[in-house]
């Protein structure tokens, strides 16, 4: 018996991101990264927009340290 996700989709049309097949859909083969150790699945990500997001943080993180000053001021006013 088939029933309705909240977007009006039969289950059996509903994409299943567990699975690895159905995620290579939607991500480039080359930006994947996948790593298991015996048989556990240990990572899976998009590398590409985990450094991306890495860099941005870190990169804040050492405006606030190096110009504590103007970065609490900055802060303040958002």
């Amino acid at each position: 018996m088939a029933t309705r996700t909240s977007d009006g989709d039969d289950d059996a049309n509903a994409t299943d991101f567990s699975n690895e097949k159905n995620m290579m859909r939607f991500v480039r083969k080359d930006r994947w990264l996948s790593v298991d150790i015996a048989g556990y699945r240990v990572l899976r990500c998009n590398w590409v927009t985990s450094l991306l997001a890495s860099v941005i943080t870190w990169g804040f993180i050492a405006w606030s340290l190096i110009d504590e000053t103007r970065a609490t001021t900055t802060l303040g006013d958002w």
